[in-house]
């Protein structure tokens, strides 16, 4: 599954804080989506790779096959 968000580029210094809950940059804040995405994708045992420039981020999960 790939999703990109292409708004404005995660600084590379941020990608390791997306999992954390209520972890945002944004002036007004609605980090909720992102939370319960994680969380369910979590519970299937993926690999997230999180990719950014300035053309934007890219988030690629891959799920196992069960």
């Amino acid at each position: 599954m790939i999703l990109p968000h292409n708004p404005k580029p995660i600084p590379h210094q941020h990608i390791h804080n997306i999992p954390k809950p209520f972890f945002t940059t944004n002036q007004n804040p609605n980090p909720l989506p992102l939370i319960i995405s994680h969380k369910i994708i979590q519970h299937h045992n993926p690999k997230i790779n999180v990719q950014s420039s300035s053309q934007g981020t890219t988030f690629t999960i891959t799920l196992p096959i069960q």
